[in-house]
């Protein structure tokens, strides 16, 4: 995962603006405006992860996630939404959006299982810090379910999904969620899940178009190009540190968090000419550039947000990965 399109965070904002959350200050803590939000570019996960903690502690709604994801319309996802209702039905609509889901703004990897009576669309989460994880896993639930209902809008279709995972304990506010969905939601599951009648993926789309299906493609296949996602198991590693902020994880927490053994990453990280000091290092490196540059944060709280207990720590090290100071670094950025 690592970047996602800035069109689905402006959405996103959106519509916490229109509950009344004060977005412009949410941004401006991360050094961030609506009027500099560039929509052709892409934003790091570790930014948005940055952002959504810190308005999880402004406005500590357990429910926010379930309006972040609602707030994603249908034109947002641009060349893959007219290649979606040029498709032939729901089922071939279903596969174009799993196969083209890096142009999406989700934070978990989708997949299709085929059953007797229903199709079974499943979301398995990235890697995630705790503290923001059923924010992001509630975001992309409720963004697939909207992108289905909207789907079944341009044909004229009403129904719900039969049923609805998530990969976390049982909330309190569980009912709202069955209210929210129209029909039976499971918790405490292996992966998140959207069980939708195969009926549904049957029905025709009135907007096939073959050859626009076809030119649609290559215009996503184009997009997928120019991504260029991290590598290797390297770059999962780099991906997952990102997420973090004050506390970074632990070699074996990353190995855990990735399905390999602490043994079995620091060989692979060896084979790709690399360590796991040094990706941490890099790591922090990155944040500490990007902090200094906005020039609003002291010495001493980019080294506590990098995990360094006094801030001469984290100066020393600077200085080894620079052969500047903070301090010095910050100036020459002026």
């Amino acid at each position: 995962m690592g970047k996602n399109s800035v069109i689905g965070l402006m959405y996103m904002l959106q519509g916490l603006q229109s509950d009344g959350i004060d977005v412009t200050a949410l941004l401006a803590r991360q050094g961030l405006s609506q009027a500099t939000l560039d929509p052709t570019a892409d934003i790091n996960l570790s930014t948005e992860i940055e952002l959504f903690r810190d308005l999880l502690q402004q406005y500590p709604d357990p429910l926010v996630g379930l309006k972040i994801g609602d707030a994603i319309p249908w034109s947002s996802y641009g060349v893959l939404t007219m290649l979606i209702s040029t498709c032939k039905n729901g089922y071939e609509a279903f596969r174009m959006g799993v196969k083209y889901q890096a142009l999406t703004f989700l934070h978990s990897h989708m997949s299709i299982e085929l059953e007797a009576q229903n199709t079974l669309l499943l979301l398995r989460p990235e890697p995630m810090p705790e503290d923001v994880r059923r924010l992001f896993i509630d975001s992309d639930i409720v963004g697939t379910v909207k992108l289905i209902r909207d789907i079944q809008g341009q044909l004229g279709v009403q129904g719900h999904p039969n049923e609805i995972w998530f990969p976390y304990p049982k909330p309190p506010e569980y009912r709202t969620y069955e209210q929210h969905f129209g029909c039976t939601v499971k918790f405490d599951q292996a992966v998140g899940g959207i069980r939708v009648p195969n009926a549904f993926l049957n029905f025709p789309f009135v907007t096939a178009n073959s050859m626009a299906n076809e030119a649609y493609q290559r215009q996503c296949d184009e997009l997928l190009r120019q991504r260029k996602p991290l590598a290797g198991v390297s770059g999962r590693v780099t991906a997952y540190l990102e997420m973090f902020v004050g506390k970074f994880p632990c070699v074996s927490e990353v190995a855990g968090s990735l399905g390999l053994s602490e043994r079995t990453l620091r060989r692979q990280l060896t084979q790709e000419h690399t360590s796991f000091q040094k990706l941490l290092d890099e790591a922090r490196l990155q944040k500490a550039q990007r902090y200094l540059q906005e020039n609003r944060l002291t010495i001493e709280t980019i080294a506590s947000e990098l995990g360094y207990s006094e801030s001469a720590a984290f100066i020393h090290a600077f200085r080894r990965w620079t052969g500047q100071t903070p301090q010095q670094y910050r100036q020459a950025m002026v």
